[in-house]
């Protein structure tokens, strides 16, 4: 696509540029690394996210929710690289309402990270009626088999 403007024009089509989180790492004499970990299509940016250290290991992990309340979990390897971690357990409990605040902290001082997200939206009856019908919430979620 030619136009991605994003404008809708006769015998166009609206384009969309890809979403996705980056890391910048320190590099030599003050530079910075630019380092792409998670890249996907579509117009649904992401509206929180928060490093600490979710599976034991020392090095920080990444959570993110988007618009739409989806979460990405990304777990480090201590050396700037990040794996997409596949967490179905780990979506929102009340609807697709807005993701606006992460925290990852021991809430119940067990020695081991929880991840705390905070959700809030309304529908709209016109354009999208079954948006976040329990208008948000706050969710927390464990890592099972963390050291």
């Amino acid at each position: 696509c030619r136009d991605c403007n994003c404008r809708r024009r006769a015998g166009h089509s609206c384009c969309s540029q890809p979403v996705g989180i980056d890391v910048y790492l320190a590099g030599p004499k003050g530079s910075w690394e630019r380092h792409p970990i998670f890249v996907r299509p579509g117009r649904t940016g992401f509206s929180a996210l928060e490093a600490g250290d979710l599976d034991g290991d020392k090095a920080p992990d990444l959570v993110a929710t988007d618009e739409k309340g989806n979460f990405e979990l990304f777990l480090g390897d201590g050396k700037g690289g990040f794996a997409d971690e596949a967490s179905p357990e780990a979506q929102q409990p009340s609807g697709p309402c807005r993701g606006y605040g992460l925290r990852i902290i021991d809430i119940d001082h067990d020695g081991k990270s929880e991840i705390v997200a905070s959700y809030a939206g309304e529908p709209d009856a016109l354009f999208d009626p079954k948006r976040c019908p329990a208008s948000g919430g706050v969710a927390a979620w464990t890592l099972n088999g963390a050291k």
